[in-house]
């Protein structure tokens, strides 16, 4: 299977296949980039989440907890006073109704706290009276008193005789035969304190029911809407959730021990939240506050349209541009070995069938030379004059092989053009575009005078002389040089300075032709 891709892919032509190759890495590159870009954002967005859910959760506790402290303290500034205190200490009538009046008033919040509180009694055991938003009765005509009894026995030997009760708050109802019935709400939070001067004593206990709806509008306007919560209390039991799908997962992380200020990750419903808990200092009740990242604020941290296309657009670019760079000198060395000829499959594979043509066929391999002797007789001329043809063997080499004509005597003829302007300025580009204008229509008859094509290199022309003797050559050179600056005046309004070097006689070549020096 293998064997058949890689046969396939080696008979695409061999642009195709450095597009497969750029895009392969490209794809690889993007891919690594856009994981990265998503494993950050993720991250990010996981910090940013579970920060909102630990200042949600100590905003959310902290409110209700001041709520809740600040009844607790009011009912404790007014045991003390007079109106609460004639009420523990006196048998109750239905005629003290402007006492009685002052004491529910005290009771239901005096107006500060009348929203908090959704029912309220006070209970006197010794004169065996109680007092409460459903009126003044006696507690003989209350049925399972023993229930109030209970609570007041609780708090027995503890030094602070007020506490928050849940779930067993009570509330006395009247029923028909005009008796009164202790019933427990289902879910409730009350406020219980006790009252006694003896120990053995119950004395007197007020029951603070409070308003569960209150209660839940407060951690309502607390909760963001991107926000969950649920509310545990210390032996895991559900006291509030927004979400049942999350109760399970608040549980684990009690009992697995909750660390306040730090959030965690939990996935519910194919949902991703991050929780952050914080204990009740009241209540003792754990409040989980479930950020959900998708719906919050932090859901546009993500790339913008405008930058995605923008990438692309760079990537494409940085595709089409590596892909010309590495394939353009395959394609101009195809397009000048196959001229017109059409190529189906791998260059490389084309080239590399000329080639060993080329050095299997001898005839092919000088057609090729005759066909390309003008570029190689410069490319001859530029290495002589570098100097980059230092042995006997590569002298006879190209002489042999491009068939020059052997010389006794040879000279070398450099041309600049006087192009400077009055202000002494010169510029290289038009230098160079003159020169190359003035080699390209040199007249034939100047080109024959030379031993070898005139050439154009380093802001000079050259043009290389040989001949067998030394005189024929100076006379070369002479009519070279003026033929050369008549034909710059004519054409192109410019003078020109030659100088020349010859050597007599030709030794095997080392380098530039040196010797005598002129200027005509």
């Amino acid at each position: 299977m293998w064997a058949m891709i890689k046969d396939r892919i080696g008979k695409l032509p061999y642009k195709y296949i450095i597009y497969l190759c750029i895009l392969g890495l490209m794809g690889i590159m993007l891919v690594a980039f856009a994981l990265y870009v998503y494993l950050d954002y993720r991250g990010q967005r996981e910090e940013a989440g579970g920060r909102e859910a630990v200042n949600s959760a100590e905003q959310m506790v902290g409110q209700v907890d001041e709520r809740l402290d600040n009844l607790k303290q009011y009912y404790i500034s007014f045991t003390d006073s007079d109106d609460f205190s004639w009420a523990l200490e006196n048998e109750m009538h239905y005629s003290d109704y402007n006492e009685s009046k002052a004491v529910l008033e005290i009771m239901t919040g005096k107006k500060i706290f009348m929203d908090y509180i959704g029912s309220c009694f006070l209970v006197n055991f010794r004169t065996g009276w109680v007092l409460g938003s459903t009126g003044m009765f006696p507690l003989s005509q209350v049925r399972n008193s023993e229930a109030l009894y209970e609570l007041a026995e609780r708090s027995k030997g503890a030094l602070d005789k007020n506490y928050w009760l849940y779930n067993e708050a009570t509330s006395i109802e009247r029923v028909k035969n005009y008796e009164y019935n202790v019933t427990g709400e289902g879910k409730g939070l009350s406020l219980v304190m006790t009252f006694s001067s003896l120990i053995s004593d119950p004395g007197s206990v007020f029951i603070a029911n409070i308003d569960m709806n209150t209660w839940k509008r407060w951690i309502g306007r607390a909760l963001g809407d991107c926000e969950e919560l649920v509310v545990l209390d210390a032996s895991g039991g559900v006291i509030y959730a927004t979400e049942d799908s999350l109760v399970e997962d608040c549980r684990r992380m009690q009992e697995n021990g909750n660390v306040e200020g730090r959030s965690r990750r939990v996935r519910s419903g194919g949902v991703d939240y991050m929780v952050s808990s914080r204990r009740s200092d009241v209540l003792g009740w754990e409040y989980y506050i479930c950020y959900d990242m998708d719906r919050g604020q932090f859901i546009g941290m993500r790339l913008s349209g405008i930058l995605v296309l923008a990438i692309l657009v760079i990537v494409a670019t940085c595709f089409f541009v590596t892909a010309y760079t590495i394939y353009r000198p395959v394609g101009r060395l195809v397009q000048g070995v196959a001229r017109e000829q059409q190529i189906a499959g791998n260059e490389l594979e084309f080239l590399a069938s000329r080639f060993a043509d080329m050095k299997n066929d001898r005839q092919a391999l000088e057609a090729v030379m005759y066909q390309q002797k003008e570029r190689l007789l410069e490319l001859f001329e530029l290495r002589l004059m570098r100097g980059e043809v230092r042995s006997e063997d590569e002298w006879n080499e190209y002489f042999d092989s491009l068939h020059l004509r052997k010389c006794r005597c040879f000279a070398v003829a450099v041309v600049v053009l006087n192009l400077r302007e009055e202000n002494g300025e010169q510029s290289n580009v038009n230098e160079d575009a003159i020169c190359l204008k003035l080699v390209e229509e040199l007249p034939d008859a100047l080109k024959e005078l030379t031993w070898m094509p005139v050439v154009y290199n380093a802001c000079a022309i050259f043009g290389l002389f040989g001949e067998d003797d030394e005189d024929v050559l100076l006379e070369r050179i002479t009519d070279f040089y003026d033929g050369m600056r008549a034909f710059s005046e004519e054409r192109y309004g410019y003078q020109i300075l030659m100088g020349s070097a010859r050597r007599i006689p030709a030794p095997a070549i080392s380098g530039p032709p040196t010797g005598r020096a002129s200027t005509p």
